[in-house]
C-alpha cells in the first residue's frame, strides 16, 4: 500500500469514526507519515476529502455497474441487480457509508466534488438512458432518477445496517429494491 493510499485509508476511518473535523495531523500521526507528506499528497484538507469520498463513491458505482452488462437482453434484471449491490456495499462498508452522509451534508459537497462523481457516473447513465430507449423506465432527468435512486438506496441502508436480524435486514433490502424499481419503471 503506497503512503497515499494509507493517508485515504485511515482519514476516511477517522472521519467515520471522529468527523470531518479531525485535525489533519491526527490523520497523519494515524497514518504513521509526516504532515508534510500528508500535504505533499493532498494540498489541503478538502483535497484528501475529496480524494477519501471519490475513492469511496467509484467502488460505489462499480458494485452498481458490474451488473449492468450494457448491452444486455434483460435490462431490467441488470438494474435490479446492481441497485442490490448498490445496497450490499454499504452494508458491508458502514463506515464508508458514515463519512459519505457526513460529506454529503457539509460544506465538503461542493461543485467540484460535484462535477467528478458526475464522471463516475456515466456508464450508470448510459444503462438508463438505454433501459429509457428500450422503454423500461419512466421519462424523467436522469440526474434526478440518478439522484432519487441513491436516495432511496441511502435510506434503505440505513434501515438495513439498524436492523437486528438478518431476515430483518434482508427483507429491508427486498423492500428497497422493489420501491426504487416501481418509482423508476415505466408503469
Amino acid at each position: 500500500m503506497t503512503k497515499r493510499e494509507k493517508i485515504i485509508e485511515v482519514a476516511t476511518q477517522l472521519f467515520a469514526d471522529v468527523g470531518l473535523r479531525v485535525p489533519t495531523a491526527k490523520i497523519a500521526k494515524e497514518a504513521a507519515v509526516a504532515t508534510g507528506t500528508l500535504f505533499h499528497h493532498f494540498s489541503t484538507k478538502l483535497d484528501l476529502v475529496h480524494a477519501c469520498y471519490l475513492d469511496i463513491h467509484r467502488d460505489y458505482v462499480w458494485s452498481m455497474i458490474r451488473f449492468f452488462d450494457v448491452p444486455t437482453r434483460n435490462l431490467e434484471k441488470g438494474i435490479k441487480k446492481g441497485i442490490r449491490g448498490a445496497i450490499n456495499y454499504w452494508a458491508r462498508n458502514p463506515h464508508h457509508f458514515a463519512f459519505v452522509r457526513q460529506v454529503r451534508h457539509s460544506h465538503y459537497f461542493d461543485a467540484e466534488l460535484r462535477r467528478k462523481l458526475s464522471e463516475i457516473q456515466l456508464s450508470l447513465h448510459t444503462t438508463l438512458n438505454l433501459a429509457a430507449d428500450k422503454r423500461l423506465l419512466r421519462k424523467m432527468d436522469r440526474e434526478l432518477m440518478i439522484d432519487q435512486i441513491f436516495a432511496c438506496i441511502d435510506a434503505g441502508t440505513l434501515k438495513v445496517i439498524e436492523a437486528r436480524k438478518p431476515v430483518e435486514a434482508n427483507q429491508l433490502k427486498r423492500d428497497t429494491l422493489r420501491f426504487i424499481w416501481k418509482a423508476i419503471a415505466r408503469s
